[in-house]
């Protein structure tokens, strides 16, 4: 570690140390000048002098504005445009809607026989091979094996086809980064989507200066692995490592190092054809429960000479939680892909088109029901990964604020992370007055931290704040630290002090 790491280390050690019992024990609850004064003191202190704030905070009793700094400037928001994405998804669906991915066979079934499965994907992004207690939602394939098994289908004389027509083919958001591809965090996007379009990788030793045994699950032929992780010798204490590099659009390079004591090193991986992924995993499914299948996998555009839906059957439908499930999944978990979907869906349910474009369309039409000049916003993707994302504090606040007042206000406040407790704000804010009690949305971009939400005062004053702060390059800890720092600010504060 260089000189000025370790001085920032050390610092940061300081300040953590200060801050914890400061945290717990509460600050002096004074006045609103003296509020305004101690959060000018934070965002200006010397370790973040070339860093740029942007703060709105609004009294949702009085509509007051209790502090504001650049509020009208504009800012990378990383994952607050998750916000504009799931309030707009609450307002136009609403909290029920729930997407159905039906099933049907071409020509009526034959006894225990169909001739070809055909799946009309709708978007759901809730498919998954297993359950994950990671998650809060989700739908086994074994669920579509069993609903066949309900029409005594045993055997399916063609081939499982496709459907995924209702989203258009760009798989990744506008302005996402090319070497943020190969990470879990920025799977491609698709109208059938399994496990959030990841592969577990599992990384296990085998004898000193041997390579490491490296398992896929679930299984994925469209997956390429070169291994290059080595078995060392445990003498002493060892330092097991894994870096992933993507080579191609299915090719990984992985390099490490595992000590032979060590049992399992886990990493996800996207893959590069999500649609084949689904289909190759359910094809496994339906024969491992005892249902033949003559065929193989394909799509409609592929079969377009031998596919009509005129000649086929209705089978079933498979329905997702409802939408107020999925936006918390979303803003709790902060789950990209989940977004972007719910995004294009937008563009489906409201123009008839399945991309972006038609998606953001949608969002600026609750925009200027809020009252946010949709000329001076720059909304790029669903997710907020895209770095061309702009907007600011206030066009935020204006959000939180419509949201408070709106019908669909407790979902959307639910679906926030609850510092101290869950979500991405689960290890923030502990044993301070801002603990269960800030719901907010962070976002984070190397150089990007953000925070959105609802606070209660000492007083049980409701407030709405949009944090942001760009272009820094401190450690993500101690900026995140700041923003905490004011959340307990206005956690502790009273209008009047007897």
């Amino acid at each position: 570690m260089n000189t000025t790491g370790k001085i920032l280390s050390l610092l940061l050690l300081v300040v953590s140390v200060f801050s914890a019992q400061e945290l717990k024990n509460g600050y002096n609850r004074n006045n609103l000048d003296e509020l305004r004064k101690q959060i000018d003191d934070i965002v200006e202190d010397s370790n973040l002098q070339h860093a740029f704030w942007g703060i709105e905070i609004r009294s949702l009793e009085n509509d007051e504005v209790v502090y504001k700094k650049n509020s009208e400037k504009s800012f990378v928001p990383a994952s607050t445009i998750k916000l504009f994405t799931t309030s707009a998804a609450l307002l136009l669906l609403g909290p029920t809607f729930q997407y159905s991915t039906e099933f049907y066979s071409s020509g009526k079934p034959d006894n225990t026989s169909i001739k070809n499965l055909i799946i009309k994907a709708s978007g759901d992004p809730t498919f998954v091979v297993s359950k994950n207690e990671s998650m809060l939602l989700q739908h086994p394939l074994q669920s579509i094996a069993d609903s066949l098994k309900k029409f005594n289908v045993s055997h399916i004389g063609g081939n499982i086809i496709s459907d995924n027509r209702i989203f258009d083919n760009q798989m990744y958001g506008r302005g996402w980064e090319q070497d943020v591809l190969s990470n879990w965090y920025a799977p491609p996007i698709s109208s059938l989507s399994l496990n959030g379009n990841l592969t577990h990788v599992s990384v296990r030793p085998t004898e000193n200066n041997f390579p490491a045994y490296i398992e896929v699950s679930p299984y994925f032929s469209g997956l390429s692995l070169i291994n290059k992780v080595t078995t060392l010798a445990c003498s002493g204490k060892h330092e097991n490592w894994l870096k992933i590099r993507k080579d191609d659009s299915h090719i990984f390079t992985i390099y490490g190092a595992i000590g032979e004591s060590e049992t399992v090193l886990k990493e996800k991986l996207p893959v590069a054809d999500p649609v084949k992924y689904f289909m190759e995993n359910l094809n496994k499914q339906i024969v491992d429960s005892g249902i033949e299948v003559a065929g193989y996998t394909t799509d409609v555009t592929l079969e377009k000479d031998n596919f009509s839906y005129e000649n086929i059957e209705y089978l079933f439908s498979i329905e997702s939680d409802d939408l107020q499930v999925i936006v918390k999944e979303i803003n709790k978990n902060s789950n990209n892909l989940y977004a972007e979907v719910l995004l294009k869906t937008l563009g489906v349910e409201l123009y008839g088109s399945g991309t972006s474009e038609t998606g953001i369309k949608a969002v600026h039409d609750v925009l200027k029901n809020m009252g946010i000049n949709i000329n001076n916003i720059q909304i790029i993707d669903g997710s907020g990964l895209s770095r061309h994302n702009l907007v600011t504090p206030r066009q935020v606040l204006k959000l939180l604020v419509y949201m408070y007042k709106s019908g669909e206000f407790e979902h959307f406040y639910n679906s926030l992370p609850i510092a101290g407790l869950d979500g991405t704000l689960s290890g923030r804010m502990k044993n301070s007055n801002a603990e269960n009690n800030v719901r907010a949305k962070p976002g984070f971009l190397e150089g990007v931290r953000t925070l959105s939400g609802y606070i209660k005062t000492a007083d049980d004053e409701p407030m709405a704040f949009s944090i942001m702060l760009n272009n820094y390059h401190v450690s993500s800890n101690l900026a995140n630290y700041m923003f905490d720092l004011i959340c307990s600010r206005l956690a502790n504060f009273k209008r009047n002090i007897n």
